[in-house]
């Protein structure tokens, strides 16, 4: 394990792995893993895949299906090899939203929290569009307003 977040038990494939999993064209595919890393931090995750010939990966948001197993549902739109990659990753954004509101809801000064916030949605706001940078940017000055 070289990092905090663990990816194992990738699916689908064939038993043993020697050969690539196969499926049909236009038909969906479920792929799932078991995702989970240590600490209480909250994941996000998505599944990438492509044809051997593309050069653009596509993607789909990977949901948790509870017991550190997680899911996405894919669709091939071409005949031949395909690659399928899985990352995951800690979610700042909603790891700090639960936490804000846990100390919110136990009465429990947030001032700090506030400001912790509105610096994520400052730091996203970077590698956004224009218009997701208008909107992370107004909602971090609604944070440090607060």
């Amino acid at each position: 394990m070289t990092g905090r977040i663990v990816v194992d038990d990738l699916r689908p494939r064939t038993p043993g792995s020697a050969h690539p999993a196969k499926s049909v064209v236009g038909t969906a595919v479920r792929v799932s893993a078991d995702i989970f890393r240590d600490g209480h931090a909250i994941l996000a995750a998505r599944a990438r895949w492509r044809t051997e010939t593309e050069g653009k990966w596509r993607h789909a948001p990977m949901v948790d299906l509870g017991n550190d197993r997680w899911e996405a549902v894919i669709e091939p739109t071409a005949l031949g090899l395909h690659t399928f990659v899985v990352e995951a990753w800690t979610d700042l954004f909603a790891t700090w939203s639960r936490d804000v509101t846990l100390k919110h809801d136990a009465g429990q000064d947030i001032a700090l929290e506030l400001e912790e916030g509105a610096h994520i949605l400052s730091e996203r706001a970077a590698e956004v569009d224009a218009a997701g940078r208008k909107l992370l940017k107004a909602a971090a000055t609604a944070l440090r307003d607060a």
